[in-house]
């Protein structure tokens, strides 16, 4: 079981790592007393932690780092996203394989991405319904790290981007069918490691295939 139970009545916490620490069962709700908390890693070890929701997350406004990572999250699939949202002070989210499923197509004309400070996303190995890389992501302008390695998205990559911060991103083991844009160019370091590429333009130093 998740334990120990007092930990939702430490209010003054503003760090707490839980990584790793042997915890199994559902994650419980009462973490949302901890209203003052800056960072919160939770991060399992083969899926043995689980969240049925995360509607406790909302009241973590000062969130400025999650790792749920391996922490299975199917069961909240359809409103993880909901969640993450409100939390607008996120600069790091780390997601990798929580058996999501569903990643959000916001449109961008309702202004409706309020993690705007974020910097690095990592939703790997999470085996997404939806094919095409949701456009909200690449108008994250504090953006700096992306991984969407191992999600089964097979889409062309986007044309058109605000996140001219980005120095790293992941894409390996999807099926992409995509041409190189422009702007892939400016990267530092680039993954597209069994990723269906129709390149169109001649090889840059900046970008490395691996």
């Amino acid at each position: 079981m998740f334990s120990p139970s007092f930990l939702g009545s430490l209010e003054n916490l503003h760090h707490l790592n839980l990584s790793e620490a042997g915890f199994h069962g559902k994650i419980p709700p009462t973490i949302g007393n901890l209203s003052n908390l800056e960072t919160l890693s939770l991060s399992g070890d083969g899926n043995k932690l689980a969240s049925d929701n995360l509607d406790w997350l909302s009241e973590l406004r000062k969130l400025q780092r999650l790792d749920m990572s391996f922490v299975n999250l199917s069961r909240a699939s359809s409103s993880w996203w909901e969640m993450i949202n409100t939390l607008t002070s996120l600069q790091e989210l780390h997601f990798k394989n929580c058996s999501l499923v569903n990643i959000s197509s916001l449109t961008l004309n309702n202004n409706t991405v309020n993690i705007s400070s974020l910097t690095l996303l990592d939703l790997s190995h999470n085996n997404f319904q939806s094919l095409s890389i949701p456009p909200w992501i690449f108008h994250l302008t504090k953006l700096e790290h992306l991984d969407l390695s191992f999600t089964s998205i097979n889409s062309p990559i986007h044309t058109v981007y605000k996140a001219t911060k980005l120095r790293y991103m992941d894409l390996s083991e999807n099926r992409l069918n995509s041409t190189i844009p422009d702007w892939l160019y400016s990267l530092k370091e680039l993954h597209l490691h069994i990723s269906a590429l129709a390149p169109c333009l001649a090889p840059s130093p900046a970008m490395s295939r691996t």
